[in-house]
């Protein structure tokens, strides 16, 4: 049986520092001013793929509409 940290020793460990907030913040006025509501650990999903150049990959409808709003975000999407 695999734990939990061996699954996940695969994945490079993204650091969390505090002007990552900043641009959280950022994103949700933006967002929030273009009448668009998403969950929060959506927006900071989208500000550390920016930050970090990631290509970011799911099947959630709101990371299009945060793409509306901000166009660097580059997303994969399977179901597409």
């Amino acid at each position: 049986m695999v734990t939990i940290s061996e699954a996940l020793s695969d994945f490079e460990y993204i650091h969390l520092d505090e002007s990552i907030w900043d641009e959280v913040g950022k994103f949700l006025y933006r967002l929030r001013k273009s009448g668009i509501t998403v969950p929060f650990q959506d927006v900071v999903l989208c500000a550390l793929a920016l930050r970090h150049n990631l290509l970011l990959w799911t099947n959630d409808k709101h990371f299009a509409l945060i793409k509306r709003e901000i166009e660097d975000l580059r997303l994969f999407s399977y179901a597409s």
